[in-house]
């Protein structure tokens, strides 16, 4: 019982000198980066900054037992649905990625080539795409992930400012019997750097 209560202790102040570290720093410098991984809501406040991922709608980005059909019947699905919100007080830049997730040992990977989506940002539908056009050289994944970089949107983020998403995503209809039994899961990964006052 005495080794649990000094644990906890330990424990506390290790968060505790965390915190005044995280809030020194972003009191010293002029930026700070910040990146969310999507796993339903995420809430980060830091000095200036507050930003919030929420992605509770739904299950995750997952095709599985999917079969090809046309563009008309893919963005007839549910959409995969998300809001990033700045709670903070000055303007943040943002990148919204979309990352492989692992597959279980019997799951083979749809290849990007046989994807098509459309992103819609604030109810407003851009065209329809296939996957690969949001593939982007010049990101770094982070460690341990794999598979292409993909960037969904990147942009400025006002004060009190909420963008709302929509994302569908399918197999095109040009595709056959190669693409059955095969499986897509991604997630969101949001990198966020915001200026700020020294």
């Amino acid at each position: 019982m005495k080794r649990k209560k000094e644990q906890k202790r330990t424990l506390f102040l290790a968060l505790g000198i965390f915190a005044f570290v995280v809030l020194s720093i972003s009191g010293s410098y002029a930026w700070l980066h910040l990146s969310l991984e999507g796993e339903k809501s995420h809430k980060i406040v830091a000095g200036e900054l507050s930003l919030l991922l929420d992605e509770t709608s739904v299950e995750g980005i997952n095709l599985e037992n999917a079969v090809p059909e046309y563009d008309t019947d893919g963005i007839d699905h549910d959409a995969y649905t998300f809001t990033l919100t700045n709670n903070g007080s000055i303007s943040s830049e943002y990148t919204i990625f979309l990352d492989d997730l692992p597959l279980q040992s019997a799951e083979v990977r749809l290849p990007d080539e046989v994807l098509r989506y459309q992103l819609s940002i604030d109810q407003v539908a851009n065209d329809i795409e296939a996957l690969p056009t949001l593939h982007k050289v010049g990101y770094d994944l982070p460690s341990g992930h794999t598979g292409p970089v993909r960037v969904l949107d990147s942009g400025t983020l006002a004060p009190n400012e909420t963008k709302s998403y929509e994302f569908h995503v399918w197999i095109g209809d040009e595709f056959g019997n190669e693409v059955m039994g095969k499986v897509f899961r991604a997630k969101l990964r949001i990198v966020d750097t915001q200026l700020g006052i020294e």
